[in-house]
């Protein structure tokens, strides 16, 4: 008996898709998604305008509003943002070193956050929270346990903590 009607599985499935799993076919596959870098800054948790509850052991758990961003949607930004003023006078090579740490900032690939870096950075926390770039997220619970330092269990998230004066 010969099988020659019989026709492989994965020309059934894309016969039956009309063509729209097939990379570069008209109507293929959707552009893949750009990833979100989620952040939050961080303040004392006494401050009063962040939500908290203080418990009888000494831990405080506090609300931080969360934001997001896409890479190209910071690097736009940084690259229109971060520039040298008469306050500021940076020359190139210094100015793409602050776009990079900002960048990276962000990212959570660096942790600490210069005097140098603040004055951008708070730049960049105003114009998040006046929805002119990035995206509102849900607000993330931050535990500072008695020794104080920050704890969530969204492991997705940043904390950029801004230094005191």
């Amino acid at each position: 008996m010969r099988t020659k009607h019989i026709k492989q599985y994965y020309d059934f499935l894309l016969e039956q898709d009309m063509m729209a799993g097939v990379p570069g076919a008209p109507g293929g596959a959707p552009a893949p998604k750009l990833e979100k870098y989620k952040f939050i800054f961080l303040v004392k948790p006494e401050d009063p305008s962040v939500p908290s509850r203080k418990y009888p052991d000494g831990s405080i758990i506090a609300k931080y509003p969360c934001y997001s961003i896409t890479l190209p949607d910071l690097e736009k930004w940084v690259n229109s943002n971060v520039i040298s003023t008469d306050k500021l006078e940076l020359n190139p090579s210094e100015l793409e070193l602050k776009r990079k740490n900002i960048v990276q900032i962000v990212k959570g690939d660096k942790t600490n956050v210069t005097k140098d870096d603040k004055s951008f950075i708070e730049k960049l926390k105003n114009s998040i929270a006046s929805d002119i770039i990035g995206k509102r997220e849900v607000d993330i619970e931050v535990v500072y346990a008695t020794d104080r330092n920050p704890t969530t269990e969204h492991i997705d998230v940043t904390f950029i903590k801004l230094p005191e004066k």
